[in-house]
This record gives structure tokens, sequence and C-alpha cells, in this order.
């Protein structure tokens, strides 16, 4: 028996709700491990210093050193794997000198990390969209 025309729509946007919250997921994930992959190295403070939320922005100064970014992108990983459609994901670094970092203070990252990856957007949203298929 033939599925019903409604059906049919019905099946098309569930499989379109459930690609278009993978695409939002990966490409927030993308984007911030860019940006901490990005950020200048000394102590590691300036990458274990973001912090990943949902509908919520962090206030915080964090005392943690992360010169890998491993456990920085891992608590991002774990953010983005709990996002649904109609939230919003920030990433925040609240270190007093993280806006002289963005601006080339640090001859690590001259170009920054937030800017640069900004640039960036469309080739990970087409990556992500390629990556989901």
């Amino acid at each position: 028996m033939a599925k019903s025309f409604e059906l049919q729509l019905k099946e098309f946007e569930n499989m379109t709700a459930e690609k278009s919250e993978l695409l939002f997921k990966k490409v927030c994930f993308d984007l911030s491990n860019s940006i901490i992959m990005d950020t200048a190295v000394l102590s590691g403070t300036a990458r274990g210093n973001w912090q990943p939320d949902i509908n919520s922005i962090q206030n915080d100064v964090l005392e943690v050193e992360d010169k890998s970014g491993n456990a920085t992108v891992a608590k991002v990983a774990s953010q983005t794997n709990n996002l649904k459609l109609g939230q919003y994901f920030t990433l925040t670094n609240n270190l007093p000198y993280i806006l002289r970092l963005e601006y080339g203070w640090s001859k690590k990252s001259p170009k920054g990390m937030l800017g640069i990856n900004v640039m960036r957007f469309q080739n990970f949203v087409n990556q992500a969209n390629k990556d989901i298929k």
C-alpha cells in the first residue's frame, strides 16, 4: 500500500529537521574547535577559558590551563551534542586580555582567533552539509 502524500510530507519534515539539527551541532562544534585551536598558547589559560553553553552566556574567568585545547574541545563536544533546534549556542572567554590576543598581541597568533573564523563560517557550513549527506 502506497504511503499517503501527507505521511510522505511528515517523514520529509522529520528528516529535514534531523538534518538541520545535525548541521547546527556540527557547525557550532567545528567553529568552536577552530577558535579554540587558533587561540595563542603560552600557559594554556587562554585556551582553557573558552566556555561553551546553551541558551546562556558564561561570565566567569576560569583558572584552567589547557595547552593542547583537548579538554576545552571536549566540553564543546558535550554541549554541542545536547543542542536542539531553537536553542542558541555561545562560546565565551572572559579573560581580561582576550581582546588583545584577538587583535595581534601574540606573535603566536597574530591574526587572532575570532575574526578569522567568522570569515571561515561559510566553509564550516559547506563542509558540514557535505559530511551530513
